[in-house]
């Protein structure tokens, strides 16, 4: 496990650390306020494209597949995913009211579709214990969207070029990874290429609960930074997106681990080895308390000078709010890594009812917050929520063992 483990988190940190060299790239060319459009594209895209992704993933890791096909699923994950891109592009002309940074949010939504189909390859990969795949693509995506980047930013001195090359790199990169190097890796089972009337029935079904949940984790973590953008502008969104990026990288981490034990604690629980699966959560939390303090001492001592050695003086000025914020940041790492444990335990229901409440929570939060205090605001706001939710979280968690233990 601890190899799997190793090939997500050196994938998956390595695409992140791609992602961060894209903001410092947009910050230090085009300015905090571009920065601010291209997170707020990738805010307000997100939770929609990760809808329309249907819990596909989970579904397929952990066996609730119906006797469909891999095929099958990667075919409905590309039909609901360009469904989702035509929702979004939709909302985002009446969001922008058609202005300057339409283009931009656009191609930034579809390059999200791509990433939906690489998504639902990596399901497989997990799933046969093919880790080292995942980091083959993640890396070499994460290497392709910067090299595009950089060329829009430096060389055409245009955000629009940037998502442009973004776009089309992701692309390109996707079909070298899972269309060209790594096919024969997967079993796509049956020659049938369209879903049957019952089966689009069956996983609208199943999949629903993930889908509603998987949009509500993500637009969870959005809200505070669109009500944070529309109360003091796109450089206030600019400035918390860079010191948030450290919290969201180290989520990656707590994610990458989470994808790992996903399929192990499915087993577990279906053979009813609760007492196993109850010891490895536990020690992930564990590790998940360390990496937090290790993260809040690190920003404490070099925090400022990091962070102007890589954006500007501007945001370097809010070192010691990264530090709080990686004080605060385990609530959010073990909703995280709650989220995969709960799923092994198939009570995808629950996700969906603890995001509710985790919505209710944060738009509360965030209008009593966010107005007076604005970057430090935003923070707390999705802290307390986190913290609140992660509560019941551990109750569904408690009662679903006790369940399997009957």
């Amino acid at each position: 496990m601890k190899s799997k483990a190793l090939w997500m988190i050196s994938g998956n940190g390595g695409y992140a650390a791609f992602q961060l060299l894209n903001m410092v790239v947009i910050s230090k060319t085009l300015g905090v306020e571009e920065l601010g459009v291209f997170s707020l594209g990738l805010a307000l895209s997100a939770p929609i494209m990760l809808f329309s992704n249907f819990g596909t993933r989970i579904l397929w890791i952990t066996g609730v597949n119906h006797g469909m096909s891999f095929r099958l699923f990667r075919n409905a994950r590309i039909i609901s995913s360009l469904a989702g891109l035509l929702i979004c592009l939709v909302f985002l002309a009446i969001y922008t009211q058609m202005s300057a940074h339409l283009p931009i949010m656009s191609l930034i939504a579809m390059s999200k579709v791509i990433e939906n189909n690489a998504d639902i390859y990596y399901a497989d990969f997990h799933k046969t214990s093919n880790q080292k795949l995942v980091c083959t693509s993640l890396l070499v995506r994460g290497l392709f969207g910067v090299t595009g980047v950089i060329i829009g930013c430096v060389i055409f001195d245009s955000l629009l070029v940037a998502a442009l090359l973004y776009f089309l790199t992701w692309g390109t990169a996707h079909l070298l990874t899972e269309h060209i190097l790594t096919r024969t890796a997967v079993n796509m089972g049956s020659d049938q290429n369209t879903l049957s009337k019952k089966q689009w029935i069956w996983l609208a079904k199943q999949g629903t609960p993930l889908a509603i949940s998987m949009f509500l984790v993500n637009f969870n973590m959005n809200i505070p930074r669109v009500i944070l953008e529309n109360q003091h502008g796109l450089a206030a969104i600019g400035i918390f997106s860079a010191l948030y990026f450290f919290i969201q990288t180290g989520t990656v981490v707590v994610n990458s681990i989470g994808q790992v034990v996903l399929p192990i604690l499915s087993s577990m629980f279906d053979k009813g080895e609760t007492k196993k699966h109850l010891f490895i959560t536990l020690k992930t939390f564990g590790v998940i308390f360390a990496f937090s303090l290790s993260g809040a001492v690190f920003s404490y001592f070099f925090g400022k000078y990091f962070l102007n050695l890589l954006f500007s003086k501007e945001i370097s000025s809010y070192s010691s709010l990264l530090c709080l914020f990686f004080l605060l940041s385990p609530a959010q790492y073990l909703i995280t890594i709650m989220s995969q444990v709960i799923a092994s335990t198939k009570n995808n229901i629950s996700l969906m009812w603890c995001q509710l409440v985790m919505l209710v929570t944060v738009l509360i939060l965030s209008f009593v917050f966010i107005p007076s205090n604005g970057i430090k605001g935003t923070y707390w706001a999705t802290a307390i929520a986190s913290g609140i939710v992660f509560l019941i979280y551990i109750f569904s968690y408690l009662r679903a063992i006790k369940i399997g233990n009957e």
